[in-house]
């Protein structure tokens, strides 16, 4: 009878964990955000804009890294207003607490992924129609004080 050779008992081995990238999810988070940007900015040049509103435009590099301005519009009265767009309303309120929150000019819009494009505008405007009525306000009110 011959023997039966069992094999010796080999551990297995350990499983290296593989870490994942965890620049992944930033690199998902900005394209999220530049998707919702152009959307952004698609959604107010498809839709009617007010009389008051001259030019939109993507804002460039600088003014977007540095001082926090994701979409520009040129207006004929006050001069440009800002808007900042988020995916998250988590990251609105990072925003608004952060460098650029106290700077009067720009206003944080957070564009959710199932919206459709008339709704974004919609808001978009609705937001900056607020930030414009507020300077016109403001500059009313210094027209009086040096009148009287």
């Amino acid at each position: 009878m011959s023997k039966r050779r069992c094999l010796p008992f080999i551990k297995p081995t350990r499983r290296i964990p593989v870490r994942k990238n965890p620049n992944r999810r930033i690199k998902k988070a900005e394209n999220r955000g530049k998707i919702n940007e152009k959307r952004v900015l698609e959604a107010l040049r498809r839709f009617p804009r007010p009389s008051w509103v001259s030019k939109i435009r993507h804002s460039d590099d600088k003014e977007d890294r540095f001082e926090g301005k994701d979409i520009v519009i040129l207006t004929n009265i006050i001069g440009a207003i800002f808007l900042q767009v988020k995916s998250s309303i988590r990251g609105a309120h990072k925003f608004k607490v952060g460098r650029h929150g106290s700077n009067p000019r720009i206003e944080v819009i957070v564009v959710f992924d199932f919206e459709p494009p008339e709704v974004i505008a919609e808001r978009a405007w609705r937001i900056l129609g607020g930030i414009f009525h507020r300077f016109l306000l403001s500059a009313e009110k210094q027209t009086e004080g040096q009148a009287a």
